[in-house]
């Protein structure tokens, strides 16, 4: 689960995305 979306994280690809979106709100 990501901690900063409290979803779950299907694949690192998802992380690494997010990481270059920069934090959800």
């Amino acid at each position: 689960i990501d901690p900063r979306t409290g979803k779950p994280s299907p694949s690192p690809d998802v992380q690494r995305e997010l990481n270059q979106n920069g934090p959800l709100p």
